[in-house]
């Protein structure tokens, strides 16, 4: 009994020994974890906090680039695309021309440009070289001197650019409604729907990009080499061999003096017989101005009181249209007498 009491115990013993050894593991692990657990968090924080970095206000827009004047050189050929930007520059000036008087404010076109700084640039660059008058009024001819001028001085590209911003602001309609209706009132027309069709066809805007295609026809057929010039050799072909004519010819349409005719100045000597036509009509409003003293006490003419024309602008201009046809039958005579002879 006293061995089998013995053995008992010594089993005992070891199974209590086991269990302290695994009790004490235990223990031990649970505090080396908890101490891990506390250094980490520790560490945490005695570290600084890493924050988000807030996101930093929008890097402004570049400001819009303003074109450049290009310098002196033959001007670019727009032969295959003149006739299509001046019917553009047509329909422009029509959505302008809501009473069809062929008579706008300056302020309109003025308004079409705000939106683009570039097109401002452009519009208060060029607006002032152009033929000015006191009377702040703009037909459709001049629109289409206005854009011709913006390519001389920027280039065609910049002609395209331009002309589609204020397209596209025409569309919007973004010119206020008190700057285009700044002509009167009980003067014949008192709204688009009741100008007749007639009426219509006889507006500049109607008739010159007509004018401007059978104008770039001829041009096409006197340039023989098609190199989008016309060369002295050209107009003598043209001329039959007369040199006197030839060179009035040439002197007149060569405005740049590089020695070769582009489409931009050929389809420009027909709009400034145009314009020569325009210029009477005007004078004869200031004519019929109403007279007023002014500070010094002189009198002059009130060119603020001119009434609204009561039709279209442009008796003289149509005399002026019926001229530039007539120019044109005679270089598409011309034209003819000359392949007829280079036949034989």
């Amino acid at each position: 009994m006293a061995n089998n009491f013995s053995a008992n115990q010594k089993t005992m013993a070891i199974a209590a020994i086991i269990a302290a050894t695994a009790l004490a593991f235990v223990f031990s692990q649970a505090k080396e974890n908890s101490s891990s657990d506390n250094s980490a968090a520790a560490a945490a924080a005695a570290s600084p906090k890493k924050l988000q970095e807030p996101e930093g206000p929008e890097e402004p827009e570049e400001p819009e680039e303003l074109p450049q004047k290009i310098e002196g050189g033959k001007e670019e050929g727009l032969t295959e695309e003149i006739a299509a930007i001046v019917s553009r520059i047509c329909k422009l000036y029509a959505k302008q021309d809501k009473r069809s008087r062929d008579s706008i404010k300056a302020d309109a076109i003025r308004a079409l440009c705000r939106e683009s700084r570039a097109a401002m640039h452009i519009f208060n660059t060029i607006w002032d070289l152009g033929d000015k008058d006191d009377l702040d009024r703009v037909t459709c001819n001049e629109l289409v001197h206005y854009f011709l001028r913006v390519k001389s001085h920027f280039g065609v590209n910049v002609l395209r650019s331009h002309l589609a911003v204020l397209e596209t602001a025409a569309d919007a309609d973004k010119v206020p409604a008190n700057v285009t209706a700044q002509r009167g009132s009980g003067d014949g027309y008192t709204s688009e729907e009741e100008v007749d069709e007639q009426t219509r066809q006889d507006l500049p805007s109607s008739w010159l990009p007509i004018i401007t295609s059978r104008i770039i026809s001829i041009f096409r057929r006197i340039d023989m080499n098609g190199d989008h010039g016309i060369d002295k050799e050209e107009i003598l072909k043209l001329h039959g061999g007369d040199k006197h004519t030839t060179e009035s010819m040439f002197a007149d349409l060569d405005t740049n003096h590089d020695g070769s005719i582009s489409p931009q100045e050929f389809v420009e000597y027909f709009f400034r017989v145009l314009k020569r036509c325009e210029e009477k009509d005007r004078k004869e409003l200031i004519r019929n101005s109403p007279l007023r003293v002014n500070s010094l006490g002189n009198l002059e003419r009130d060119l603020s009181a001119i009434p609204s024309p009561s039709k279209p602008l442009g008796a003289s201009l149509t005399k002026g249209r019926k001229m530039v046809n007539k120019i044109a039958s005679i270089l598409e005579h011309k034209l003819t007498e000359r392949d007829e002879r280079l036949q034989y």
